[in-house]
């Protein structure tokens, strides 16, 4: 384990053209100073299980500028667990000297329309990120575009974040079998109504035809990358439910597949019980696959790809240049 401070950001104009104030610099160490630990991804990679959390963060003077330096402590720890019914193992970073829960993507505020958020430094333009946003407000409806991600990494990978309203997420995730609100024995509920299935794959039709929309114009007014496009759907609950999907550029966006999806909860449905967020990925045409989860201890557990891959990108991060003096892991 180890515990470093190091300068996050900075006032004035960052590598990506995005001016950062004084002010927003206080805002985002009240974030980290919350109840919740804002977690450390290794280079953004959201396949990546969290290694580390920050603690606590501040404003202080530096030169010119103001920065935000924040304090991070990170954990070596790695304990083995094995599940019994199937005998795989899984990698656990319990954190136990610094409990706090990770943040979760859906924030605390509550979504009556379903978000869409996106990184500035994808799109070469303020005007193509302009008609993004105008083409994301004018697709549905339901949907309207949000606040937008940072990243703080060098070149950022294609990247959509779409959160669900949670009257939506609530029908959604109640199809697929999760326990929202309630703790039970088992995470999947094997006598869920049928009807309830029905409006879930109904829903799930609608979201995919959705996020297939979004996916396409998302391709069509970023800068130009030959890079495949990662999207997260978010579902905000008790229990908040990640969905990764990496998908290539020339490639047409999966539809979400609600019984791959159940097949892999009920594969884990015991481990699941204590989670406060699990994350499933995929990549193009593949199922679900359960990547890591985060506890209400403030722990994370994740499957031995998921934590080899963070090693692996965390050592390509390590040598790589640091080009603007700037770049940091942090998500």
């Amino acid at each position: 384990m180890a515990e470093i401070e190091a300068i996050f950001a900075k006032t004035g104009r960052d590598a990506h053209n995005v001016v950062l104030t004084k002010e927003a610099l206080e805002s985002a160490a009240e974030g980290v100073n919350g109840d919740r630990a804002v977690r450390m991804t290794a280079n953004h990679d959201p396949f990546c299980m969290p290694y580390g959390k920050m603690i606590e963060a501040w404003v202080e003077p530096k030169e010119n500028h103001h920065v935000l330096v924040a304090r991070i402590y990170t954990e070596d720890n790695v304990k083995q667990l094995v599940l019994q019914e199937t005998g795989e193992q899984l990698a656990l970073l319990d954190f136990a000297k610094y409990p706090k829960p990770f943040n979760k993507r859906s924030g605390n505020e509550s979504h009556d329309k379903t978000e869409v958020n996106v990184d500035f430094a994808n799109f070469d333009s303020k005007e193509n990120y302009d008609r993004f946003l105008n083409e994301v407000n004018n697709t549905d409806e339901r949907l309207r575009s949000g606040r937008g991600v940072g990243r703080k990494s060098l070149i950022p990978e294609p990247f959509i974040l779409i959160v669900l309203s949670n009257p939506e997420a609530a029908v959604f995730v109640s199809a697929v079998g999760l326990w929202v609100g309630v703790r039970a024995k088992k995470f999947i509920d094997h006598t869920i109504d049928e009807t309830l299935r029905k409006i879930g794959d109904d829903l799930s039709d609608k979201f995919s035809a959705m996020i297939i929309a979004v996916f396409e114009a998302f391709k069509k007014h970023q800068a130009h990358d030959e890079r495949p496009v990662v999207t997260q759907i978010v579902m905000p609950g008790d229990v908040e439910l990640n969905l990764l999907t990496r998908t290539e550029r020339d490639a047409k966006h999966q539809e979400l597949n609600l019984g791959s999806l159940r097949a892999e909860i009920e594969k884990y449905s015991d481990l699941l019980q204590d989670a406060d967020s699990v994350t499933f990925g995929r990549e193009g045409n593949s199922n679900w696959r359960l990547l890591y989860l985060t506890t209400k201890t403030g722990g994370v557990i994740g499957t031995i790809e998921s934590f080899n891959r963070t090693l692996r990108v965390l050592d390509e991060v390590s040598t790589r240049p640091d080009l603007d003096g700037d770049d940091n892991i942090a998500e």
